[in-house]
């Protein structure tokens, strides 16, 4: 049964287009400063970043189901358990219109039409994504999306605790995480994305506290990166953030 799942998987991602430029991905254990690249990634003419997507890795496992095609991949976008569909503000059925336009239908270019069409409607024609959590699942968005490079936002493990343990006290939701949890569980992701990037490939680290610190010579090595001309337009981010973050407002 895995082996005929993976077998509909790889098929689903036959006849797919070739990419032209880059994708940038931004990764890391949450509180670690990704959405401040995003911001600064997003602030740039060219860029655009949608609030956290999160429906990727399910998306791609169901690919492999045989009735796999437009409207499925449609619903699974848009009622997708993490996310709620009109922090996009995309309509559903114009999402699904650029689905039932592709010839073949395939995967990786219907996830492609979602990001686009996210893009287009901030007139802007590349595209990227920020979801912390694929750190954990570079691989299989790696074989979907072979134009994909990761950028993992590292930052001190103490810093990334006090900012979680805050979250969780405004929120009221659960107990905070004790100093020794918080360090198990930095330590254990930031080890295994360190055992996967290398083999994923297109992948590199940047610190946080760089970011803040040396913000134009970071940002300068990410666009390098991803082959996008740097532009000052980037470091005036803040200017934009408060009205950019109200997508999120529905999460």
């Amino acid at each position: 049964v895995r082996f005929s799942f993976r077998y509909l998987r790889n098929r689903s991602l036959r006849g797919r287009s070739e990419p032209d430029v880059p994708v940038p991905f931004v990764v890391g254990v949450g509180r670690s400063g990704t959405t401040l690249l995003r911001l600064i990634l997003d602030a740039h003419p060219e860029l655009a970043i949608p609030p956290e997507t999160h429906f990727l890795p399910a998306l791609i496992q169901r690919s492999g189901q045989p009735l796999f095609g437009p409207r499925r991949a449609t619903r699974l976008i848009v009622t997708d358990e993490h996310r709620r569909w009109p922090d996009f503000g995309l309509e559903e059925e114009q999402l699904l219109e650029r689905l039932q336009a592709l010839r073949p239908f395939n995967l990786s270019d219907a996830v492609r039409a979602f990001y686009l069409l996210y893009a287009e409607r901030h007139g802007k024609p590349r595209w990227g994504d920020k979801t912390p959590t694929y750190v954990r699942r570079m691989g299989a968005i790696k074989r979907t999306l072979p134009e994909v490079r990761f950028i993992h936002v590292i930052r001190d493990g103490r810093d990334v605790m006090l900012s979680t343990n805050q979250r969780i006290k405004q929120r009221g939701h659960r107990d905070p995480l004790s100093p020794a949890a918080a360090a198990r569980r930095w330590r254990r992701q930031i080890t295994k994305a360190r055992e996967l990037g290398p083999r994923v490939g297109d992948y590199m680290e940047i610190r946080y506290e760089d970011l803040v610190t040396d913000t134009e010579a970071t940002v300068r090595r990410v666009c390098d990166f991803i082959a996008l001309d740097y532009d000052p337009q980037m470091l005036r981010y803040h200017e934009r953030a408060e009205e950019r973050l109200k997508e999120m407002a529905g999460a």
